[in-house]
């Protein structure tokens, strides 16, 4: 009973990260570590490591994000919980400008996951899909930047979103899909590319505003704020791009909306 509730309040966290209702998730997550330790679950305490690791991540303390993920990386369990936990390190310290350790940490993700004997204990949320891995790698080598690692970055993102396609209904994420796209679009706009990022944005810009987390509005508006600098020189379709970006982001963010998706 205690391992149900630790992992239903894990979900309670995880819902309210998608809203961008940081503090509820903070208070959900440390509710799920207790019923954990309660029931002397050995890999719940590090897959809430994960979660803790996401609400310091979207709330700007990348630095501390990493440290949680390490935590939890320093506790023996199976599964994917690993490889999330390096992934989640590596995009961490990507974004805290640590370029060296986001490297090792997304090659530690790989080693955990190529390490990963059989199933996960629990499907779904308290699982790594591959796809979702992927999504990570993308992410993480565009905040390392570079001509190159944005040509990594472009790669796994394509990866992940061909994962994903092919997946079975119940493992496919239309949150990661949206990450995934996002990346793409940044990755071809950091290229040089705007006809690239447009079409990469259009599997986003066309969905409804309301399947959009609180995490892939983030995103977007970054997107729309990259569009801004001086090196596109006020082109129409840079600014064309800007406006359809705002504008989805505005409605996504609206409370009316109501978001389903898990947080990537």
């Amino acid at each position: 009973m205690y391992v149900a509730a630790s992992r239903l309040c894990g979900l309670s966290a995880h819902v309210c990260l998608d809203m961008g209702d940081y503090d509820s998730a903070a208070t959900h997550a440390r509710t799920a570590r207790a019923c954990a330790e309660a029931a002397g679950h050995e890999g719940m305490p590090a897959w809430v490591c994960a979660v803790t690791s996401l609400i310091a991540y979207w709330t700007g303390r990348y630095e501390q994000a990493a440290r949680l993920a390490q935590a939890g990386r320093h506790q023996r369990v199976g599964g994917t919980i690993g490889a999330r936990l390096a992934s989640l390190e590596a995009r961490a310290l990507a974004i805290a400008g640590d370029r060296a350790g986001a490297v090792a940490a997304l090659a530690d993700a790989e080693r955990s996951r190529e390490a990963v004997p059989g199933h996960d204990e629990a499907p779904g949320v308290f699982a790594l899909p591959a796809g979702k891995q992927f999504a990570y790698v993308g992410t993480s080598y565009l905040a390392v930047g570079g001509r190159e690692h944005v040509r990594r970055a472009v790669a796994s993102a394509n990866t992940a979103i061909r994962l994903y396609r092919s997946a079975e209904d119940d493992d496919q994420s239309v949150g990661d899909l949206f990450a995934a796209h996002v990346d793409l679009a940044r990755g071809h706009l950091l290229l040089g590319d705007l006809d690239g990022t447009e079409a990469m944005l259009g599997f986003v810009l066309e969905s409804t505003p309301e399947r959009m987390s609180a995490s892939i509005v983030r995103r977007l508006t970054a997107l729309g704020r990259e569009l801004s600098g001086p090196q596109y020189g006020g082109a129409a379709q840079a600014a064309y791009l800007r406006e359809r970006l705002q504008h989805r982001a505005v409605l996504a963010a609206s409370p009316a909306a109501r978001l389903p998706e898990l947080p990537t």
